[in-house]
């Protein structure tokens, strides 16, 4: 190895969240993180405790914590140690953590997987609609200072206007359990999520925080 050859190994970046208190610990594996990809991890971080904060007026007691490889070789290699075929990142729940590698995507990927762990700490039951639709939400979300706002792929809004107008039976999707929820086409049941999801928050997020409370349980 030459002299002024540098190999990182890995680097543990630290996210305090200040309204709730939870910690982001970050193990960045052979990479790092631009001023503006930390400051984007910093803003969503926030902004999801910040919106689970406020439907349920409490705050998860546990940090998040999150791996990020530098290739996608990498992350591959893990993802099959854990039985997943995620190609971007997923959420290991026995593991309480995140996986993903740096992609042209990476912030969004993270802020999908994020939304997953969240979900999954604050709803002892699963509905695909909601941990998807949430999920999607908030990996469309972008930020601009202290604003957020989204950029929703112009295919998906389509695709989603072709479902309705074809006359797509929302209450059945809505009451799908697991094994049906994943026998849907992938863009069916993600797009359709999405759009339920970002319906009722930007709506009546009055409305969304009751209906999030009534299938709590």
């Amino acid at each position: 190895m030459h002299r002024n050859t540098v190999l990182i190994l890995f680097f543990i970046l630290i996210v305090k969240c200040g309204a709730t208190g939870q910690n982001l610990h970050v193990k960045l594996e052979g990479t790092t993180l631009t001023r503006e990809e930390y400051a984007n991890l910093q803003k969503g971080f926030n902004f999801q405790l910040d919106f689970f904060y406020q439907v349920f007026d409490s705050a998860i007691t546990n940090n998040v914590s999150a791996t990020v490889f530098s290739t996608e070789k990498q992350y591959t290699a893990v993802a099959k140690l854990h039985k997943t075929r995620h190609t971007l990142g997923f959420y290991d729940r026995q593991e309480n953590r995140l996986y993903l590698f740096r992609h042209e995507l990476f912030n969004n990927t993270f802020q999908h997987e994020l939304s997953h762990e969240l979900y999954d700490k604050y709803w002892p039951k699963y509905y695909g609609w909601l941990d998807e639709g949430i999920a999607e939400f908030f990996e469309y979300a972008s930020f601009d200072s202290a604003q957020y706002r989204f950029n929703i792929p112009a295919a998906v809004i389509a695709h989603v206007k072709k479902l309705l107008h074809e006359n797509f039976q929302l209450k059945n999707f809505l009451s799908l359990n697991y094994s049906e929820w994943k026998k849907l086409e992938v863009s069916v049941r993600y797009n359709m999520a999405w759009a339920v999801a970002f319906f009722l928050i930007r709506s009546d997020m009055e409305v969304f925080t009751n209906v999030l409370l009534a299938l709590r349980y």
